[in-house]
Parts: structure tokens; C-alpha cells; sequence
């Protein structure tokens, strides 16, 4: 039994050295090697091979976020079928698998099966005395409904992720105060990990802006966005890519809300000159001046009709108005946002 235990250490070990180097396909061979000898040696129902086959399920949740930023969709999907496998004797495995599975389909056109997947993993976490990814969900349920057009729906999860995310942030800060009266600090994971949270947080802020946007709120919308700057730069740094981003992101909206206004008061001005042309018709006092006036009138009112099509639908805006997904420990996006993979992570990767 103890040249057992030695050699399942060794490769638990081997695996996680071999997921650190960012060779995923041979560190999930190796663990896979291990969960096998664990069943042999002590049964399916142990806690060593639980144990086990919920660090297999975390390691396939991650190969196949890596598998879907490369836009690799059936070796992503072969990954989350192992995983949905392999955590169903673990609620929170299973609501980050669901969480998972939200984001495949929501990447391959399947938004109401992504919707699906997040209030399942929604359903399983409000049961949990401490949901792990509680925030995350109700962020990724704003994204998926705000690309339903249910923006008032969208609102409410998005403001729920930023308390819950508040509160972790506040037990963070906690955390590294303690650390620092002890002359601790944190180590490279535990740091890149709150990093990330903070990024997860300012992208909840962002979304805010975009729902109240999305529902004419102008003015509380940029007040949002302010604060989703303020807040990355005060956390990440003028230098973080994603400041550079939410810094793009309100001066575009505050551009195009101001241009917005401006035609409102066009339409407002332009409504008012119609009736009052109405009435000099009405009346038989319709002079050459009074002519021209009319054309100036109609010219504009084309072409103040066209830009009010620009920036009626989002579909076609100039600034497409867009919730991001929430981006945590297993999951990734193509939004420059938090860079969790290395260009070679996925070399080594393959379903079987």
C-alpha cells in the first residue's frame, strides 16, 4: 500500500507540474492515470478517487475554455462532456461546468440553450451555503440576456454579481491587510487570482453602463463607466489592458450620448417648425421665404432620420453596445481582458 500511495504522489505531482508548463493533454493523462490506480486500490466510492475525479473535472472545465478562445468547438464540447461526467457528485463542479457549458453554447449561436445551462448552474448555487462562482453566473446571465434584449432581466443579474463581488473584494483586501501585519504576503497565484477578481468586477461595472445604456439611463450610464475606469486604475494600473479598454469604452459613449441628446433636440426643434408650417398653410400665408424654410426643413429632417436609424439599433450602431461574460478561474474570453492562457498552452491538447 505505501509504494501505492508513493506512486500516486508522484504522479499528482508529475500532473501538476505538467499543467503548470501549460501542457494540459499530458497533465490530464497522467492525473487520469492516477484516478485509475485510486479505484483499483481503494473502490469507486472513496474519498480518495471523489477527491480525484474533481481535480480531473477543473482540469477538463480549463483544457476546454482553452479549446473554445482557439475557437476549437468539438474539442471544447468533448472536454465539457468529460467534465459533466466527472462532477456530478459535486454541486460547485457542476454549476462551473454549467457555467462552462453556458459559454459554448452561447460562442456557437446557442443562446437560449446558454441561457438553459446558466439558470440550471444558477439553481444549484443559491442552494450552496458558499457558492464559488455564485457572481460569476448572474454576471454571464446579464451577458446572455442582454443579447436577448431582456435588458431590465439583464439589469438585475448584473447587480447582484457587483455586490457579491464587492463582498469578495472586501474580504480580499481584508485578507492582504493580515497578511501584511503578519509580513506575509501573497503568493504569485493567490495574487494573479485577485487580480483577476478585480478585472471580473470593473467588467461587472462596464456591464452596468451598458445595460443602463441600453435602457436610455444616459446619464447613470456614464456615471458607470467612470466608475469602471476609476476603479481598474485605482486596482490594476494605468498600464492594465483592460483600463485601456473601459477608457475606449466611455469616451465612445459619452460621443455618441451626447450626439444622441443633440438630435433629440433636433427632432424637438424640428417638430416644432413642422407645425408651424402647418398653420401659415392652414391659414394661406405661404410666402418664398416661408418656401425655403420648408426645404431647409424637409433636407434636414432626411437626414437627421437616417443618423436616428444609426443609433436606433444596435445591430447597427457605431458603437455596438455589448455585456461581457464573466472571466474566472476555468473560464477565458477573446476580450483582451484578463490574459489567463500561455500562445502554447493548448498545443498538446486533444479529445479523445
Amino acid at each position: 500500500m505505501d509504494l501505492i500511495r508513493e506512486k500516486l504522489a508522484q504522479l499528482e505531482e508529475k500532473s501538476l507540474q505538467l499543467q503548470k508548463q501549460g501542457k494540459y493533454g499530458e497533465s490530464l493523462d497522467t492525473l487520469e492515470e492516477a484516478f485509475n490506480l485510486k479505484i483499483n486500490a481503494y473502490g469507486e466510492n472513496s474519498e480518495e478517487v471523489i477527491k480525484t475525479s474533481e481535480k480531473l473535472c477543473e482540469l477538463c472545465n480549463l483544457i476546454a475554455m482553452v479549446c473554445l478562445t482557439r475557437e476549437r468547438f468539438d474539442a471544447c464540447f468533448e472536454f465539457l462532456k468529460k467534465a459533466k461526467v466527472l462532477c456530478q457528485n459535486s454541486p460547485n463542479f457542476k454549476a462551473v461546468t454549467y457555467n462552462n457549458m453556458a459559454c459554448y453554447y452561447r460562442r456557437t449561436g446557442k443562446i437560449r440553450t446558454a441561457l438553459d445551462y446558466l439558470n440550471k448552474a444558477l439553481q444549484i448555487e443559491i442552494t450552496q451555503e458558499k457558492s464559488q462562482s455564485l457572481a460569476d453566473t448572474h454576471l454571464n446571465l446579464c451577458a446572455v440576456l442582454s443579447q436577448l434584449g431582456k435588458h431590465e432581466s439583464a439589469l438585475e443579474h448584473v447587480l447582484m454579481s457587483i455586490v457579491l463581488l464587492q463582498e469578495e473584494y472586501i474580504q480580499n483586501i481584508g485578507r492582504n491587510i493580515n497578511n501584511n501585519n503578519q509580513n506575509t504576503n501573497f503568493n504569485n497565484e493567490e495574487y494573479k487570482e485577485f487580480n483577476d477578481r478585480i478585472a471580473v468586477l470593473a467588467i461587472a461595472f462596464h456591464n452596468l453602463g451598458v445595460e443602463l445604456e441600453f435602457l436610455k439611463r444616459y446619464e447613470e450610464a456614464i456615471q458607470t463607466y467612470k466608475k469602471a475606469v476609476k476603479f481598474s486604475i485605482e486596482n490594476l494600473g494605468e498600464n492594465h489592458n483592460l483600463v485601456e479598454n473601459l477608457k475606449n469604452v466611455l469616451a465612445q459613449a459619452e460621443k455618441q450620448i451626447q450626439q444622441q441628446q443633440e438630435n433629440q433636440i433636433k427632432r424637438k426643434i424640428i417638430k416644432g417648425n413642422t407645425t408651424s408650417i402647418r398653420i401659415n398653410k392652414a391659414t394661406g400665408i405661404y410666402g418664398p421665404k416661408d418656401q425655403e424654410q420648408k426645404r431647409a426643413t424637409t433636407t434636414y429632417t432626411i437626414q437627421n432620420q437616417k443618423q436616428n436609424n444609426i443609433n436606433k439599433s444596435p445591430k447597427t450602431s457605431l458603437r455596438p453596445l455589448t455585456s461581457n461574460y464573466a472571466t474566472n478561474k476555468y473560464q477565458s474570453q477573446k476580450n483582451d481582458n484578463i490574459k489567463q492562457f500561455s500562445e502554447n498552452s493548448i498545443n498538446d491538447v486533444s479529445p479523445e
